[in-house]
């Protein structure tokens, strides 16, 4: 058996602003084993996060900022290799120690149109060596993370007539400073921009 406690505590510090600490255990069993055969270790994880969220307009637009700390060990990350049967080979990392800041916010700009933004900093990095490591990887960036990711949407929705229901959404997403596959301290990927559309009715 396996104690993960999750204590969450937030204050109302007016009638449109509110603070808020988590702290989070996790332990999750992991199915497999590596290319040597050894069984996979569970990954477990222990998380500090502390946040604001801001209500302006009479709640018509929302605003939070969240900062954390994630320490996590036993991360399973895929070497881009095949096995003898052709399935990923993967091997578990030490501890990763990831920081980060994260700040949104949405709202209505006019009546049916609706924006969201979002921006994320990620600082995430190898912090001990697994019991098996061959090769030193402390201080280099924990595969498959970015650095910086931002969103940003506009959604409109038509509330009469003959489209009422009818709605349209575009947004674009940057990413940048990504790293995929082993641990390095050089990213890996280029940065990018993406856009999406969509069209709905209800």
């Amino acid at each position: 058996n396996v104690f993960t406690p999750r204590v969450g505590l937030s204050y109302s510090i007016d009638k449109s602003t509110t603070v808020y600490g988590l702290f989070d255990q996790s332990f999750v069993p992991v199915p497999g084993a590596d290319s040597s055969q050894n069984a996979f270790k569970p990954i477990k994880g222990v998380d500090v996060e502390a946040g604001v969220k801001k209500e302006w307009f009479d709640g018509k637009w929302v605003a939070s900022a969240t900062v954390y700390r994630i320490a996590r060990q036993n991360s399973l990350v895929n070497l881009g290799i095949k096995d003898s049967r052709g399935a990923d080979v993967q091997e578990q990392l030490g501890e990763t120690v990831t920081k980060g800041v994260e700040v949104d916010i949405n709202g209505e700009v006019l009546p049916g149109l609706n924006a969201t933004l979002n921006y994320a900093y990620t600082d995430s990095k190898i912090s001990k060596e697994a019991p098996n490591a061959t090769t030193k990887t402390v201080g280099n960036i924990t595969p498959n993370t970015a650095t910086h990711i931002t969103n940003a949407w506009l959604n409109y929705r038509v509330g009469k007539g003959f489209l009422n229901g009818f709605g349209v959404t575009g947004g674009i997403q940057w990413m940048a400073d990504r790293y995929v596959g082993n641990a390095t301290k050089v990213f890996s990927i280029p940065n990018y921009f993406r856009t999406d559309a969509g069209v709905s009715y209800l």
